[in-house]
């Protein structure tokens, strides 16, 4: 799960940079051509700043990936593989996620409890998915 979603930020990192890169280009050649700048000892200067704009496309939409990252890397910990421990140390909060899981996913949320809510369950142990 983790794997496959690193690697599609990854190509959104590329899709972006690219993205940017290919809009400063056009800007950067389209300047050139009606001398609007100049960029001395540079002849195709194009060239320098699709480099510069894709480094910089890349790092920035990387910032954001990886705060996405570390919400799906969150999700992936506490549903996955601590949701026991999740739903005893913070009760409210697991029972609002829950809830709102079940309104949104009713038919394939289930978490190994029937799609009954941590409030119904009472003191019964949590029954662990296989």
């Amino acid at each position: 799960n983790d794997d496959l979603t690193q690697k599609v930020f990854w190509l959104g990192n590329l899709v972006v940079g690219g993205l940017t890169s290919f809009v400063a280009v056009t800007v950067v050649a389209d300047q050139v051509e009606n001398q609007s700048f100049q960029f001395p000892g540079v002849k195709r200067p194009e060239y320098m700043v699709g480099v510069v704009a894709f480094l910089i496309g890349y790092i920035v939409n990387n910032l954001f990936m990886s705060v996405m990252g570390g919400a799906v890397t969150t999700i992936f910990v506490l549903w996955a593989e601590d949701p026991l421990g999740w739903s005893l140390t913070q009760p409210k909060h697991y029972a609002a996620l829950h809830n709102a899981w079940l309104r949104i996913y009713p038919d394939e949320y289930n978490h190994g409890q029937g799609g009954s809510p941590p409030s119904e369950l009472g003191s019964k142990p949590h029954a662990m998915p296989a």
